[in-house]
């Protein structure tokens, strides 16, 4: 036989190539072997109908979440949504092996370790050393790099530029949800970026549309300032861009207070004193959703029913708020420079185990319109 699997009669579209209509697919030894309008059945040795479906490249997905516990259900999510590569931001790589070991579906798959003040890094303002000492540990566990978790936890902007210093000097990936101790998860952590990466150091710079929700300004003139200073770093920084509407985030607060800094943005995005009482008041009003597992899948619940889930965990629940603008996500991932190269470099899910796998829902409308190489 010439080919291990026929696909048939499905509607192909990849962009990169021009190709939109439908076509017969031949593989062999796990590796497309032949795409034209009609392959014989009798090449195969197993056909499979695609009739009304749509046949896509993999996607890699370079911005996900997906480790051990409840989020295991990720990588099957991220399958069912098409992804065949991702990278876990912010898990460590026992975390990703536990996630793979009970709830694995065949992604190739790796990890950013996060640099969580108080945790793996002392303080918010760690010396060097400490810093070295964490980021080279979590080149020897198997991560590719870290990630700072910025605006949900974050270090001093001296120890920020440090990291990333750092993180190029020794070749581990970095990449950052912005925002210092001195700025935060919105426009003042993008502006924040020339600074922290003067010299010439080199960032990803994680889902670009959280920072622009309307915290300092109207939220297209945040996405528009955003995009500029992004074409000012060329060749310094990588950035993605996600399209769900909801965020994700935690609800666990220690005394009164929320401890992640992004969740007391929302709050304060969406009226709220960002307290607990105030958190507490936005789940019941259904301004935010607990994630919760069900089957297969994460699912969102609203109203008094999260608000009894959160106080019923000790509020440590992973929560999203709905406080991104669709018409934003849909400027951020197409728009291009002078020379007609995306501003933004790739579009993540920022999903896995979050319900906003949706790269391929929502992107393809615009990588078909405005083909991404």
């Amino acid at each position: 036989m010439e080919y291990e699997i026929l696909l048939r009669g499905g509607t192909v579209v990849d962009p990169t190539q021009g190709l939109h209509g439908p076509m017969d697919i031949g593989i062999d030894h796990g590796q497309v072997a032949r795409l034209a309008p009609r392959i014989p059945k009798g090449k195969a040795e197993m056909v499979i109908d695609l009739a009304g479906k749509v046949a896509i490249p993999g996607i890699l997905d370079s911005h996900a979440h997906f480790s051990g516990g409840v989020e295991k259900v990720g990588h099957r999510m991220l399958a069912r949504a098409g992804v065949t590569c991702a990278i876990d931001f912010s898990a460590t790589s026992d975390e990703l092996l536990q996630g793979l070991a009970l709830g694995g579906a065949g992604l190739g798959v790796g990890c950013l370790s996060p640099l969580i003040p108080g945790e793996t890094v002392e303080g918010q303002d760690p010396p060097p050393n400490r810093l070295r000492q964490a980021i080279a540990h979590a080149l020897e566990a198997g991560a590719l790099g870290v990630k700072l978790l910025g605006g949900h936890r974050p270090l001093t902007p001296q120890a920020t530029r440090m990291a990333i210093e750092i993180a190029n000097d020794i070749k581990a990936y970095v990449a950052s949800h912005l925002g210092t101790t001195a700025t935060g998860s919105h426009l003042e952590g993008m502006r924040e970026l020339p600074q922290l990466l003067d010299g010439g150091l080199h960032l990803h710079v994680a889902h670009v549309n959280s920072y622009c929700r309307g915290l300092i300004a109207p939220p297209f003139e945040e996405a528009r300032e955003a995009l500029d200073i992004l074409k000012g770093l060329r060749g310094q920084v990588v950035s993605e861009s996600y399209l769900g509407t909801i965020n994700g985030t935690s609800g666990r607060c220690q005394d009164d207070t929320p401890v992640s800094k992004v969740t007391c943005n929302c709050l304060s995005l969406l009226g709220y004193p960002a307290t607990r009482e105030g958190l507490e008041e936005a789940l019941r009003e259904g301004r935010a959703a607990v994630v919760v597992p069900e089957g297969d899948d994460m699912t969102l619940v609203w109203g008094e029913e999260a608000a009894a889930m959160w106080r019923r965990a000790g509020t440590d629940v992973p929560l999203s708020f709905n406080v991104n603008h669709p018409l934003v996500n849909a400027l951020l991932a197409t728009a291009k420079d002078e020379d007609g190269r995306f501003i933004v470099d790739a579009i993540s899910s920022d999903g896995g185990a979050y319900p906003r796998n949706l790269i391929v829902e929502r992107g393809y409308l615009f990588s078909v319109s405005s083909p991404r190489g």
